[in-house]
């Protein structure tokens, strides 16, 4: 039982430090004497996995799992989906096993995963609109969940639940303070985008230049440009940045029918953590650079407060402006690996570890 109070504990802290729900998911699986486990939080309104835990004695298998899309014919999935009620649940509880989707999600599990029987508690909340949950996995050989796992799992689920509940009202609370800092107060041009591109928010310039049409679209609520090599290449930056797996950022210039300076598009991925308190799952923020447009830095200020040199001032103030550490360091002339030692003195500076802390720090100033 001092195991279980731990756990209780545990997901009360990551209501407010959300990182810390990896750990928990680890300690589950030792706990209930598991294989492997998954901790999921869906949206059922949008249809989207809000956070996923998976975890497997072999890492392999957790890749394997994911790149076979094995969860579209997990049981469980469909489910959990039209469950009406919090509930404490085994695979002998609701398993059909004459679906033939369901023989094929157990020959994987045994044949790859070497696990078979699985012990589950879901939560149903705000009112219906999500449903979160852990699901512990047994080794093939350790034959069908104990009485006493049951019971220990159904003294854990109201525990769960509310942590679950407050970390969602916690979120939404967040969401609205940081993404209104973050998009609201920004001068230059910026939007969010979702897991499947459609965009979320968009602050009053980068507004403006959509309704211009000069260079940039909204078609079916996804960002467009209206050249179509520049389109090509923003369709790959947008599909780099937007990968479930190692998203990465990028620039990439937008070619304007004025014949104006081309516009720059940086994308930046958001780490998982950082989604958890997004809307509608935000994936990706892109900031729209116009090259021809001068906004006034307060390169002083960081100089005097941080000690910044005037060219670190220079590289701080470009980031500020929404430019990745290469377009910027094409702005300034300079080689990427010199821009990069500009960004290691500036967080050193700044006493920040990320270079996202470094620009919600420097945007105070």
């Amino acid at each position: 039982m001092e195991d279980l109070a731990r756990l209780a504990e545990e997901a009360y802290v990551a209501v407010y430090e959300p990182e810390r729900w990896e750990h928990w998911a680890d300690r589950v699986r030792n706990v209930f004497d598991g294989r492997a486990m998954s901790f999921h939080v869906i949206d059922r309104q949008q249809g989207i996995i809000r956070q996923r835990i998976l975890r497997h004695d072999s890492a392999r298998i957790v890749e394997r799992y994911i790149d076979e899309c094995i969860g579209d014919i997990d049981p469980q999935i469909d489910y959990v989906s039209h469950l009406q009620r919090s509930q404490v649940y085994t695979d002998l509880d609701h398993l059909d096993l004459s679906q033939t989707t369901t023989q094929d999600y157990l020959r994987w599990q045994t044949s790859v995963g070497n696990v078979r029987h699985y012990l589950s508690g879901v939560s149903i909340l705000r009112k219906g609109r999500y449903v979160g949950g852990v699901s512990v996995h047994r080794k093939t050989d350790d034959g069908v969940t104990p009485d006493e796992n049951r019971r220990l799992m159904e003294t854990l689920l109201p525990h769960l639940e509310r942590s679950l509940e407050l970390s969602l009202l916690h979120g939404e609370k967040l969401a609205s303070a940081y993404w209104d800092g973050v998009l609201t107060d920004r001068a230059e041009p910026a939007v969010l985008l979702d897991e499947r591109g459609q965009l979320l928010r968009a602050v009053p310039a980068a507004e403006t230049i959509l309704l211009a049409g000069d260079g940039l679209d909204l078609q079916d609520g996804r960002l467009v440009a209206q050249d179509p090599p520049s389109q090509d290449r923003l369709a790959l930056l947008l599909g780099r940045v937007l990968a479930r797996q190692f998203p990465e950022g990028g620039t990439v210039p937008i070619r304007r029918r004025s014949g104006r300076a081309s516009y720059l598009v940086n994308a930046i991925p958001l780490p998982r953590p950082i989604r958890m308190f997004a809307p509608c799952e935000a994936a990706a923020l892109l900031t729209l650079i116009d090259p021809a447009v001068s906004r006034p830095a307060r390169a002083e200020r960081w100089q005097g407060a941080f000690g910044l040199s005037a060219r670190e001032a220079e590289m701080a103030a470009l980031l500020m402006q929404g430019h990745s550490v290469d377009s910027a360091a094409f702005s300034m002339e300079i080689a990427n690996p010199t821009a990069r030692i500009h960004l290691r003195r500036i967080l050193a500076k700044t006493s920040c570890s990320r270079q996202a802390d470094m620009v919600r720090l420097l945007s105070r100033f």
